[in-house]
């Protein structure tokens, strides 16, 4: 409920103020508006408008106005489990009443659209995109907790009942370390370069960005061979459609054989998708594939594998590459054909609970497998790591080595080929 008060009464001329209860609690604003005493409607709470005073309709217009924001106010805050502070409540009703006036600078969730305005040309898409999911999962917690959340107020009380919430949404636990390492980079950026908070909170130790082992899957230098030598024919794509009309039997060959084209050239060069997809003719010459990292601007030269080649020989289209969620939903059954199918136990930790399932090898490939692929096949081939973060991208050995999937069994046959266990040819 909202009203107009004089703060002045037993004066010529009073300022107005616009007075709002919520909750059992009342906010008061001087709106800048001035009225004489004599002209003001006490019971409707307007200015007279008379023939000598049309120009008062204006500042019932205004106070409409006024009047309009605070309803808006309130049902922002309706949200809210708590009646919000005086100061809270009105930054609101200004942002309200003026529409392009900052909210209240001590709030951590607008400053989110502050750095997605300033990055955004500078940062890929993508990443603007997760910014803002993140903001509106931090949106979500504010609803939760019935307050919107100051600077001041993330410290490591926060992060242990932000994470607890996180958890009852069933997300991996390596989500929640990207909204925490998100979060972080937020604050250092409003109190670095805004000087907005001088919070240091979030800095301490335990305020750690969570981090669990991923059973994403690789496929071996077979494996890709054998994804390479498939048979993509109509007849035996159509084995695996429901759908065996010969018009759509032919799309569907024609889409999985780009697919497999274009995951193999990301499994032998180590790019990004952003980066395989984008390559053109040019790219390549006297045997060495040169490229421009997108994400980090870096060039990157990689020799052509001999199954890239071939694929360029035989004609690749580079015009007409697939968008990333097509080339995931065919690669899978790409390597469905190609026999890509033992069974896989995944493990992951979601809500903060251990999960076990089994899948399909075929049904966990996606076109982050290329890159992942090309990792670890070159990491056993013995290519010093140095060479493969250059064509990775990786700054850091500890997130490259994350990256290597090498099974128990594998890492034995690793060792075995060291010369630490082996007997000597003759002993000293």
């Amino acid at each position: 409920m909202s009203t107009f008060i004089l703060l002045h009464g037993n004066r010529e001329v009073s300022s107005i103020a616009i007075l709002i209860s919520f909750r059992g609690a009342k906010y008061r604003k001087s709106i800048g508006e001035s009225v004489q005493v004599k002209q003001w409607n006490a019971r409707t709470k307007r200015v007279r408008v008379t023939q000598q005073t049309p120009e008062n309709s204006i500042i019932n217009d205004r106070l409409d106005e006024w009047e309009k924001a605070a309803e808006r106010t309130v049902n922002h805050f309706r949200k809210y489990k708590s009646a919000p502070t005086q100061q809270e409540f009105i930054a609101r009703l200004d942002q309200e009443r003026w529409g392009k006036r900052d909210l209240d600078s001590t709030l951590l969730v607008p400053y989110f659209d502050r750095y997605v305005e300033r990055y955004t040309g500078i940062r890929t898409n993508g990443q603007i995109k997760h910014y803002k999911t993140c903001k509106k999962t931090f949106a979500e917690f504010e609803e939760y907790i019935g307050k919107p959340i100051r600077f001041d107020d993330v410290d490591m009380e926060f992060y242990h009942r932000f994470i607890a919430w996180f958890n009852t949404k069933n997300y991996s636990i390596n989500y929640l370390g990207e909204k925490i390492k998100m979060l972080k980079i937020v604050l250092n950026e409003a109190r670095e370069i805004d000087h907005l908070h001088t919070n240091d909170a979030y800095l301490v130790k335990g305020f750690v960005t969570p981090q669990g082992e991923s059973d994403t899957i690789y496929l071996s230098e077979d494996e890709l061979l054998q994804i390479y030598r498939a048979d993509i024919s109509p007849e035996t794509v159509a084995e695996i459609m429901e759908d065996k009309r010969p018009h759509n039997v032919e799309r569907k060959v024609e889409a999985m054989r780009k697919a497999r084209d274009m995951f193999l050239i990301g499994a032998f060069t180590g790019l990004r998708f952003s980066d395989y997809s984008r390559l053109r003719q040019q790219n390549f010459s006297d045997g060495v594939l040169r490229s421009r990292n997108k994400k980090t601007g870096i060039s990157i030269s990689v020799p052509v594998h001999w199954v890239v080649q071939e694929i360029i020989d035989n004609g690749y289209d580079f015009e007409h590459p697939l968008f990333e969620q097509k080339l995931n939903e065919q690669i899978k059954d790409v390597a469905r054909v190609a026999g890509i199918d033992q069974d896989v136990l995944v493990t992951r930790n979601a809500g903060g609970k251990i999960i076990e399932r089994t899948h399909k090898k075929y049904e966990l490939i996606s076109s982050h497998t290329a890159r992942r692929s090309f990792a670890t096949n070159a990491y056993k081939a013995g290519i010093p790591t140095i060479a493969i973060m250059k064509v990775t991208g990786h700054k850091r050995e500890s997130t490259f080595l994350r990256y290597i999937r090498i099974s128990e069994n594998e890492n034995t046959e690793m060792l075995k080929q060291s010369d630490f266990f082996k007997k000597p040819d003759c002993q000293l």
